[in-house]
């Protein structure tokens, strides 16, 4: 074979061996996410006690901003959440599992869209708790959220210490940040 013809034969080899590794190393697209602070206040029933009771809890979210890597335009976002059968003491650590659903509200450039959550606390310490879930409607529909939620039970100290004749504490306030993604 001319050196010519084993040349040009070794060059196509390595071209195409070239192209195969530019493809499979090629970057990924950056996954769709968007991250927001959360802040609002939290509404207990029947009231968080010294003792651990079950609870329903809602979040109440103020309009707060967000970091959009989406492409769609988010500006700010407010979320309300609605947890049922939470086990909650002002004073026990631990604990604090249960379930709900939450919805956020986007600002966008054009408007406001509602996405509806399903989720679940992952854990739960003093006033902090971890949620997961996915998305089951609107925009961003199959994706993973999740967040972590302060809820500041100190300031219904007293409520929570003598919880049974007061009804315990009944809302506080909560600060936060979640993402989607």
């Amino acid at each position: 074979m001319p050196v010519i013809t084993k040349t040009l034969a070794t060059l196509a080899a390595l071209g195409a061996a070239g192209l195969t590794l530019a493809a499979t190393s090629a970057p990924a697209q950056a996954a769709v996410s968007v991250a927001c602070d959360a802040s609002g206040t939290t509404n207990f029933t029947p009231g968080v006690q010294a003792v651990p009771i079950s609870q329903q809890i809602s979040y109440r979210g103020d309009d707060r901003t967000c970091s959009d890597h989406t492409g769609f335009g988010i500006r700010s976002a407010r979320i309300t959440a609605d947890l049922h059968n939470v086990e909650l003491s002002c004073l026990a650590s631990g604990g604090g599992s249960g379930s709900g659903s939450a919805t956020i509200e986007w600002t966008t450039g054009g408007g406001r869209q509602t996405s509806e959550i399903d989720i679940t606390i992952d854990s739960s310490v003093l006033n902090s708790g971890k949620v997961s879930g996915v998305v089951r409607r609107g925009p961003f529909e199959g994706q993973r959220f999740s967040g972590q939620f302060d809820t500041n039970l100190l300031t219904g100290a007293f409520s929570c210490t003598f919880g049974a004749p007061l009804g315990g504490v009944k809302n506080a306030t909560f600060n936060g940040h979640y993402t989607i993604g």
